[in-house]
């Protein structure tokens, strides 16, 4: 068994439902529809990722991303090229105020403001970054329909990784004046 992302709610399930647990989306009739498309088209048949395939994805990317956390000018250049990128993911929706939050963690770290996180989590969190602008990845972005999922499960991969984390920075930033709602 591999887990996936819903195209639907965008939440992380199991490749072989029938319906996402989550929303109800008839999963196994559209991944039954898309194998077929992708048959006719010449292209191989659906993919879904490992913990370990998603760990080596990023792991390339931990220098850069090393780089960003000490400088908030290519920090912020990097979080310019997310968020143009971001509106092209379709199913992330549900999942994007943790990502927005897991941002602004991460920005908060590199100005000095909050570091009860340990390292590894801000690494993760900027190496995900990286790995969703880049230009090469595990699926070419071009590839319609699917172009994008390694970048949504890259991301909900960390987001899952580093859960308490974005919660206790949360408190934090409630606790300290820092939230702007």
């Amino acid at each position: 068994m591999a887990l996936m992302i819903c195209p639907e709610c965008g939440r992380e399930i199991s490749d072989r439902a029938a319906v996402c647990p989550n929303c109800g989306f008839p999963l196994g009739k559209y991944l039954k529809e898309q194998e077929k498309r992708e048959k006719k088209a010449g292209r191989a048949s659906r993919r879904t990722f490992s913990d370990r395939e998603l760990e080596e994805a990023i792991a390339g990317r931990e220098k850069e991303a090393k780089e960003c956390i000490e400088d908030e000018e290519k920090f912020e250049k990097l979080i310019q090229q997310l968020e143009k990128k971001l509106k092209k993911i379709p199913g992330i929706g549900k999942n994007i105020s943790d990502l927005v939050c897991a941002i602004s963690l991460a920005r908060s770290y590199i100005k000095g403001e909050y570091r009860e996180i340990p390292v590894g989590s801000i690494v993760g969190i900027v190496s995900a970054l990286i790995y969703v602008v880049a230009p090469v990845d595990l699926i070419p972005d071009a590839i319609p329909g699917i172009g994008f999922a390694d970048d949504g499960a890259v991301i909900l991969f960390v987001l899952k990784s580093i859960s308490n984390d974005i919660d206790d920075y949360k408190v934090w930033r409630r606790e300290n004046g820092k939230e702007k709602l």
